[in-house]
């Protein structure tokens, strides 16, 4: 089960914000934040509020606050790390290397080897060949 938190930090933005977090996220440590190892922590920045049972108990604990911004945690609400890659040569998803930023065709009928998607280009690999196509 899963326990959610909201920081209150009072320095970062002019009013404050409450920001919503998931108790495993790493920013969080189930609201011992990020210098949790040190003996003697203080509230000089903001501080920790739950846990709560609910992601909606925490939002609407931070709403309470009355923060000039209340949003949740970039680092836990990151969009899903599953992302699926259609093959350009056949259509096909791609399954994700398990150790390298790539996607792997497994079809063995087609050329395409595999395919890097980075935030400029995606570099697609076929036999014996590299393509570089712009994502611009």
């Amino acid at each position: 089960m899963s326990d959610w938190w909201v920081y209150e930090n009072w320095r970062t933005v002019p009013g404050g914000e409450a920001i919503v977090h998931n108790g495993s996220c790493p920013w969080c440590n189930h609201g011992r934040g990020i210098h949790w190892k040190r003996r003697k922590t203080s509230d000089e920045n903001g501080r920790w509020h739950g846990p709560y049972p609910t992601e909606n108990d925490a939002l609407a604990q931070a709403k309470r606050l009355r923060r000039r911004e209340t949003r949740f945690c970039k680092y836990c609400r990151r969009p899903s790390t599953q992302v699926i890659i259609s093959c350009p040569g056949c259509g096909q998803p791609m399954s994700k290397h398990p150790k390298k930023a790539e996607y792997i065709c497994e079809n063995p009928e087609c050329r395409v080897i595999s395919v890097k998607v980075t935030r400029h280009y995606m570099r697609v690999l076929r036999e014996g060949n590299i393509k570089l196509k712009g994502l611009r």
